[in-house]
């Protein structure tokens, strides 16, 4: 059995037009609703009622029909690629909370910058210490003279005493035993409140003893010092008469 011959090659100018559309990379809008009209004619063509045998088509009508419907499934084909995929429609984001920093505060410049000066912030002043001549009579540290201890009542009492002793054995003339007694209360009493009383008896002790150069000596220095009162006019009657009174 032969396979019919090709469309192409013993078809009409027309067929062979129709079968080259299908080269078309693209074809146009009007060419494309033309191949749908012309397909769904063929297509109500082919629903009527089939005729009887003597009536049947062409081979030729058979193949012409087939290649129509090829042509209109490619060109659906073709317009379906042209038109764009409908995009799909995301769903809006959902709202992101913002979140607002605080403004960067910008510290001014060193040189910009206020300064505050409060009384504790501020350097103490170096204390100078003020000069020796300068400071208050208070404030002067002076090394005291050595001075007698106050005097109490027992220091007196002691200082009578001794001195007691000695006008005692003056009187019952013992003059050694009241030098001795004189020695022990200068070493007690170095500056005792009654010392004068004391130089008066040392020098009633010497003339007893026979030591009048001494005595004058005595005398004379003690005069110098305390050239009045009670006891300088006791002196002076010693030195003028040699009995002491």
């Amino acid at each position: 059995m032969k396979e019919p011959k090709r469309l192409f090659e013993s078809g009409s100018p027309l067929e062979r037009s129709i079968l080259g559309f299908g080269r078309d990379e693209a074809p146009s809008d009007d060419l494309a609703r033309k191949t749908l009209s012309a397909m769904a004619a063929v297509r109500v063509a082919h629903a009527a009622p089939s005729p009887s045998p003597s009536r049947w088509p062409r081979p030729r009508s058979i193949l012409v029909g087939t290649a129509a419907i090829g042509l209109g499934a490619l060109l659906v084909g073709l317009i379906t690629a042209r038109e764009p995929a409908p995009t799909p429609v995301s769903a809006p984001p959902a709202p992101v909370a913002r979140v607002e920093s605080p403004p960067a505060v910008v510290s001014a410049p060193d040189e910009e910058r206020e300064v505050v000066i409060t009384p504790d912030s501020l350097p103490s002043a170096p204390v100078r210490s003020a000069p020796i001549g300068a400071q208050s009579p208070s404030a002067r540290v002076t090394t005291p003279a050595p001075v007698a201890a106050p005097a109490g009542s027992a220091s007196i009492a002691r200082e009578v005493e001794l001195l007691d002793s000695v006008k005692a054995k003056l009187g019952a003339g013992q003059a050694g035993e009241a030098a001795r007694a004189l020695d022990a209360y200068d070493a007690e009493f170095p500056a005792g409140t009654l010392r004068p009383e004391a130089t008066v008896l040392r020098i009633r002790t010497l003339l007893a003893s026979g030591d009048r150069p001494s005595a004058e000596k005595l005398g004379s220095a003690f005069l110098a010092e305390h050239p009045s009162g009670v006891h300088a006019k006791r002196v002076r009657a010693l030195l003028g008469e040699s009995p002491a009174r």
